[in-house]
């Protein structure tokens, strides 16, 4: 057997010692000793944190999951000395997962979380419960979460949970949006805005509309995203609220850049950047990154879209953001294939396929499959490109992605010119192109003219337009 080292061997028969001590206490004696642990590390630490919507660090903050143990005690144990034991259990608890999310200790915050919602109010309940599933969201659990919030949901009656209720609702949207279930989350945008309308509840509000103007976008309903991504962004500014601001930039930036306003794209980007690293929000930083990768590609400058997915993916795993990794890691994939690396392309898709599936994310795996076929016909594996275009377009279609359905339909004509008849190319292109006119992706579209008159060229026929 291995020895303890002596100052573990002190310390362990120390609270051993001390447990044993406490226990022979009577119960009401020991609630005392809780109550009065509590009053002293409050005082030492200037008081009791207020409760305030908005989060600010304090000095208890270190010992916030001790201090909820303190207040369960002392209620458990009859302590004669006042105090609403179950509130400051409560404050205690709910300060523990933010300091945990902070740290991005997602399990931990999860477990407080749930903690917080045991015995409150059905405010309280379904608070608890929604942010134990955006910490499990943040995580990259997506079906865990979506179970989550629906427990939430379930355990008060509709109706009486006030805004907390349409937040919930609002965080299912976009669990479910991530999921690929598209139509669901349309349904639970529109309860949770008409709640948020109720309530009078102008920043939720704002939340959930800049949300649908992703689900718009991803639908290829452009004019509906840009409409609802204005109306959140005038929310933001009129409200004094920069972080917020960041986001919707970001989303109106690549609404600009799919519709090929590369300077204005760009533009917008790096004001979103500017200001999250203003904000110091690291794990929007690295989704902003990851996005100005994507117009550095598109714009020919690797080199420059290289160093800036490597960056955001080092964000992405200092704040624990798999499902952005997942995403950054095809981002990168991509660009390794623009630069004619395919083998190292290759391993790389394989990667970012691994974690969309592990998270969940079947919208990016629908995208990497597409990219991924690429790479199969560039190193001469047909079949299986074929297969994973096929593949990816039934993803695009289960989750309602018109815009990527387009290039994988255009893609499919792609794969065939001087191969098969080209009857049959030109009917694969025709859908395709169809689509992406009608979702307006204009620089995707000339990408696509421009590979397919150049395929027709080699193969010898005349172009399908």
């Amino acid at each position: 057997m291995t020895s303890l080292p002596a100052e573990t061997a002190y310390l362990f028969r120390h609270a051993l010692l001390r447990d044993a001590a406490l226990q022979l206490h009577l119960p009401s004696a020991r609630a005392r000793m809780h109550a009065l642990a509590l009053e002293v590390i409050e005082g030492i630490c200037g008081g009791r944190p207020p409760e305030e919507p908005a989060f600010r660090s304090h000095p208890t903050d270190p010992f916030a999951a001790e201090m909820a143990e303190h207040a369960e005690a002392a209620a458990a144990g009859g302590s004669p000395q006042p105090g609403d034991w179950p509130g400051i259990r409560r404050l205690y608890l709910r300060r523990g997962a933010e300091v945990a999310e902070l740290r991005y200790r997602f399990e931990e915050a999860v477990l407080l979380w749930r903690r917080s919602a045991e015995g409150g109010m059905p405010e309280a309940i379904l608070e608890g419960f929604r942010r134990a599933a955006a910490a499990l969201r943040s995580a990259g659990r997506l079906r865990e979460a979506a179970e989550l919030v629906r427990q939430g949901l379930a355990s008060v009656p509709a109706g009486i949970g006030g805004g907390e209720e349409a937040r919930a609702r609002a965080l299912l949207g976009t669990i479910l949006m991530e999921l690929g279930e598209t139509a669901e989350a349309e349904r639970t945008y529109t309860q949770a805005l008409a709640g948020h309308r109720a309530a009078g509840d102008a920043r939720s509000e704002a939340i959930a509309r800049g949300n649908l103007g992703v689900l718009y976008r991803g639908s290829g309903r452009n004019a509906e995203a840009k409409a609802v991504y204005e109306q959140a962004l005038g929310t933001w500014r009129a409200l004094g609220l920069p972080r917020f601001e960041a986001i919707v930039l970001g989303d109106l930036a690549g609404l600009s850049q799919s519709e090929g306003r590369l300077d204005e794209a760009e533009a917008l980007y790096r004001q979103a950047l500017a200001i999250h690293r203003e904000q110091r929000n690291r794990r929007s930083e690295g989704i902003a990154l990851g996005n100005l990768s994507g117009l550095m590609q598109a714009r020919g400058e690797l080199d420059a879209a290289v160093r800036l997915c490597e960056e955001a993916l080092d964000v992405h795993r200092e704040v624990g953001n798999r499902r952005s990794e997942g995403i950054a890691l095809g981002r990168l994939a991509g660009i390794q294939a623009d630069l004619g690396r395919f083998e190292l392309a290759g391993n790389t898709f394989e990667r970012s396929l691994a974690i969309h599936r592990e998270t969940g994310n079947r919208r990016a795996e629908g995208a990497d499959l597409g990219y991924r076929a690429w790479i199969y016909l560039e190193t001469g594996s047909r079949d299986r490109a074929l297969l994973a275009l096929d593949e990816a377009l039934r993803i695009h279609r289960d989750v309602g992605n018109r815009r990527l359905e387009g290039c994988c339909l255009c893609d499919q004509a792609l794969f065939r010119i001087g191969v098969e008849p080209a009857e049959a190319a030109a009917a694969w292109w025709a859908a395709g192109t169809k689509i992406l006119r009608a979702t307006g992706d204009r620089l995707e579209l000339e990408r696509k003219v421009a590979a397919m008159r150049s395929n027709c060229a080699k193969a010898g026929i005349a172009p399908f337009e």
